[in-house]
């Protein structure tokens, strides 16, 4: 996996990137920044609010004339006297630390940690204590000594307002908190959160509640089931074993499971499981696992349902996303490594990621455990204990936390886990390997989700940038909203649709349905109309006519007469469960249906 970007670069990266501020493409990052200009990047993070006033300074002009309004009515700038501000005076770094110190309080808890400086005492109390807070908190070029009188470049005033803003919002109190405080007081949001950035943890909450009934409350520390993200531990386990020389890629499936050799004859490989290439099912459909799922708890066990099923596709000609390939992962990994599956990840992938609060070992009687609800009717919170095995496996049902889960990205992108050839390969594929590789607003985002019943849960890294998000919720009820706008803010990506149950006509046909909303365009469930349509549909690909539509981690592509496009999908959890929607236009345009989506 790519390394995480160093802050200085990352941050510039992302300002130049998304347009934070506008900042001529002209404009010599390495160059000196005037007051003015640092004057309107000021604004601009602060959101462009409207002055009430005019400008009082006679020497601005009118581009900046707004900016420095407002900036003066909260406050925040000054000028030399006779109403000169002197915005083409190159900005030193006294000025930056008085600025930011006006605009957002900053408070140091030691305003003497500048003064062992020997030019200290040539800037004002003020300016030695903004400078001391940005000290304390490594906050842009600040993180090393700038003189007082030095001027700032463009480079370094960006990073160091971007790390400002940063700081803000994730600070306990600040936006994204009260956002979350915001949904959870609405009973729409229960769970923990946790953002990165490169290997320390700026963010980490809880919200709602471990159990309703008890009303005891969600901590960081609360253990919450990760649905299929355990897949992402199954296949580190494999690839050190791998690493190891105990196994290859190319090995056979019944090398290691001899009791598949007539399911395999000699076709499915690991790697093929790893990547879902494998033609191998789901498990979880299988009748007698669901009449016997309270009675498994060894791989061993599970096992055999396994082999029950025919397989989906030739070995290697397609792509299905496979539970049973992963049980299948387990149980190779108990025999070669001769011991338990549970105890394997918890010395070889828990233990030396740091990983204390993880486990597999649910105990319904630990108030550490949340317990899971699956929302039904009028916000009815279901508990989703019978609907779950009382166990975890290798493809999934771990228990763990949100930083928890940001130790685990770090081990894996500082290579403990894994040596740095065979961590590249999390990075190189589409899905597989326990994980996805996607893209948002742009920027590259690796991860792994989990979904069922009373689960909604997630965790990406986005290497570009700099940053690792996670988030784990006991009800799948708020998870898109909150994911969505922490990257809204970190990488500029579009703002979370809003999502209701609702009715659509197709060909006059009432179905009851998800509708999402965004930019007022509205947005249906993929399977689920094409269903109503009759069209033919596995895990990963659906035909109709002569339509065939193929899903992945990167989206979904319609292919007609040989000709491929991307079709404008959303992907997002309901119902503890990863759905694809499309527009309703494409249904329109693409299959010539009647589709409306009824009582607006």
């Amino acid at each position: 996996m790519k390394k995480a970007l160093k802050p200085m670069a990352f941050t510039l990266a992302l300002i130049m990137s998304f347009g934070v501020f506008s900042i001529s493409a002209m404009a010599n990052p390495n160059s000196s920044i005037t007051r003015g200009e640092f004057a309107q990047m000021l604004w601009e993070t602060n959101g462009k609010p409207e002055p009430g006033k005019g400008c009082p300074f006679t020497d601005v002009d009118a581009d900046n004339a707004k900016a420095i309004a407002s900036l003066y009515e909260k406050g925040v700038v000054t000028g030399y006297g006779g109403g000169i501000f002197g915005q083409d005076d190159v900005l030193t770094w006294e000025m930056v630390y008085v600025f930011a110190m006006r605009n957002w309080n900053l408070i140091s808890d030691n305003p003497g940690a500048y003064v062992g400086y020997e030019d200290a005492a040539s800037i004002s109390s003020w300016a030695q204590n903004a400078a001391s807070y940005m000290f304390e908190q490594g906050l842009g070029a600040a993180i090393t000594y700038c003189s007082p009188q030095s001027p700032v470049t463009r480079s370094e005033a960006a990073a160091l307002l971007t790390d400002i803003k940063n700081k803000e919002y994730f600070k306990p109190g600040g936006e994204l908190d009260v956002f979350i405080e915001r949904l959870a007081s609405e009973d729409r949001f229960s769970g923990t959160v946790a953002v990165g950035k490169n290997d320390s943890i700026i963010f980490e909450g809880a919200y709602g509640y471990a159990n309703r009934e008890t009303g005891l409350k969600m901590q960081t520390k609360t253990k919450i089931n990760l649905g299929s993200i355990n897949k992402s531990f199954t296949a580190v386990a494999i690839c050190q074993l791998i690493q190891e020389g105990k196994l290859s890629y190319s090995d056979t499936l019944e090398t290691y499971l001899p009791e598949f050799a007539e399911l395999s004859k000699g076709r499915i490989t690991i790697e093929q499981i790893l990547t879902h290439t494998a033609g191998l099912g789901n498990f979880r459909t299988n009748e007698e696992y669901l009449r016997n799922k309270d009675r498994i708890f060894t791989t061993e066990e599970l096992l055999p349902y396994t082999m029950m099923e025919s397989l989906l596709f030739e070995p290697g000609t397609d792509n299905s996303y496979s539970n049973s390939g992963f049980v299948i992962l387990g149980a190779i990994i108990e025999r070669v490594a001769q011991k338990d599956y549970f105890d394997y990840i918890d010395q070889r992938v828990f233990t030396p990621a740091g990983m204390e609060s993880s486990t597999y070992k649910y105990d319904p009687n630990d108030e550490g455990f949340a317990k899971g609800y699956v929302i039904e009717g009028d916000r009815n919170f279901i508990d989703n204990k019978e609907l779950l095995p009382p166990v975890g496996c290798s493809a999934g049902g771990g228990y763990s936390t949100a930083s928890d889960m940001l130790r685990f990205m770090n081990a894996l992108n500082n290579d403990i886990l894994l040596n740095g050839s065979l961590t590249e390969l999390f990075s190189s594929t589409g899905t597989g390997y326990g994980m996805y590789r996607t893209k948002v607003a742009g920027k590259d985002a690796i991860g792994m989700s989990g979904g069922a019943e009373g689960i909604a849960s997630s965790y990406e890294i986005y290497p570009e940038v700099g940053y690792s998000v996670a988030i784990l919720t006991n009800s799948d009820d708020g998870f898109n909203r909150v994911f969505s706008e922490i990257k809204r803010f970190l990488l500029g990506a579009a703002p979370a649709p809003t999502m209701r149950r609702g009715q659509v006509e197709v060909n006059g046909e009432t179905v009851e349905t998800t509708i999402l909303t965004q930019d007022d365009e509205a947005f249906v469930p993929l399977i689920e109309i094409l269903e109503t349509l009759g069209a033919n549909i596995t895990d990963e690909t659906i035909r109709l006519n002569n339509v065939t539509l193929t899903i992945s981690s990167d989206g979904v592509t319609c292919t007609i007469e040989g000709e491929t496009k991307a079709v404008p999908s959303r992907r997002m959890m309901s119902g503890g469960r990863a759905m694809v929607f499309a527009p309703i236009h494409f249904y329109i345009e693409t299959f010539g249906c009647q589709i409306v989506v009824l009582g607006g």
